[in-house]
């Protein structure tokens, strides 16, 4: 059997219409995302399909971490007056959709606040030949995520069923057409527009934001976004950082997960708080285990936890104290 795709609007259209889209989605489609109920629909359908290289997924849905807001906000209440400019980053923001939403009660609750969102990239790159119909979609990084033959939308970064045979003939084609394309694409990564055209490839940016973020960056000036990697410290200390469902085992080795989290702790102001936390599903229930730690000198002091706590807990109490210490940190006080 063949496994066909959706890569017109119109098509998605007419399968959203009629209930789940289970078709794989064209990832060029993200260029139709908008506030409205058909665009945003669309931007969700096609992030809940996207895996990059890294096996990294980025799902999204409204009211994602409201229980988690409401756990940090009430710390945060606890032990900072509403005039205190509090200083937050959310790391592996995805599409930014949760950050927005964290963002927008830590305002209400702190009006002086800033709230930055960050990831590695909040982009894909299109590679499209007019002429043959075809096109590639890649990471920023150059690395291949997808093939779009027509009627055919074959992933590149995972394996295609066992079962479908013609998929998978097709898609180790492409893989091979895929680093050929790669090689006119990065060139362009770092200075082309939204869109260029060079020889019979036109090359094209789509936004990974969701739609609702990117309108809220558009008129929130204490919502910012920032390219940042989880492993590397902020160039300055801030007062809390979140980081949800990226230090996972099935992510990272529990080495890099240490990593990660000493370049929290360099990132942290001195009493600065770190949210870390995994959204779990068990028999159909879908909840957020969640630790809050607060930066000690040489340590992280859990101050409060959500169903149970994050499963990084063993991680986080074993960091060498002395490699903690002797990061620098800057004198600081809350008001």
């Amino acid at each position: 059997m063949l496994l066909t795709g959706i890569w017109k609007l119109s098509q998605f259209e007419a399968h959203a219409r009629g209930g789940q889209v289970k078709k794989p989605i064209a990832y060029s489609l993200l260029r139709h995302a908008s506030e409205g109920p058909v665009g945003r629909a669309l931007f969700e359908c096609v992030i809940r399909d996207l895996q990059l290289s890294s096996g990294v997924v980025r799902t999204t849905y409204a009211n994602r971490f409201t229980d988690v807001n409401e756990l940090v906000l009430a710390v945060l209440k606890r032990d900072y007056t509403p005039a205190y400019p509090i200083e937050a980053h959310d790391w592996a923001a995805s599409d930014c959709l949760a950050s927005y939403e964290f963002a927008t009660v830590l305002f209400e609750a702190f009006p002086r606040s800033t709230l930055t969102a960050s990831d590695i990239s909040f982009q894909l790159i299109c590679a499209r030949n007019a002429s043959t119909q075809e096109e590639f979609v890649f990471e920023d990084n150059g690395r291949a995520l997808q093939y779009v033959k027509p009627p055919f939308v074959l992933p590149l970064a995972r394996p295609a069923p066992r079962f479908r045979v013609v998929n998978q003939i097709l898609r180790r084609r492409a893989i091979g057409r895929a680093r050929k394309v790669a090689c006119v694409v990065r060139p362009w990564l770092k200075e082309c527009p939204e869109s260029i055209s060079t020889g019979e490839w036109e090359i094209s940016r789509v936004s990974l934001i969701h739609p609702v973020a990117l309108a809220a960056l558009a008129r929130e000036p204490r919502f910012r976004t920032a390219i940042h990697s989880v492993f590397s410290p902020l160039s300055a200390e801030v007062d809390l950082i979140r980081t949800m469902n990226i230090f996972n085992r099935c992510y990272f080795s529990d080495e890099e997960i240490a990593r990660g989290a000493a370049a929290v702790f360099r990132s942290l102001r001195p009493g600065g708080l770190w949210i870390a936390g995994r959204t779990t599903e068990e028999r159909r229930v879908v909840q957020n285990c969640v630790t809050v730690y607060c930066k000690d000198p040489g340590r992280f002091r859990q101050v409060a936890e959500l169903n149970g706590g994050c499963d990084i807990a063993d991680i986080v109490a074993a960091l060498d104290p002395a490699g903690l210490a002797a990061a620098g940190q800057m004198a600081g006080r809350k008001l």
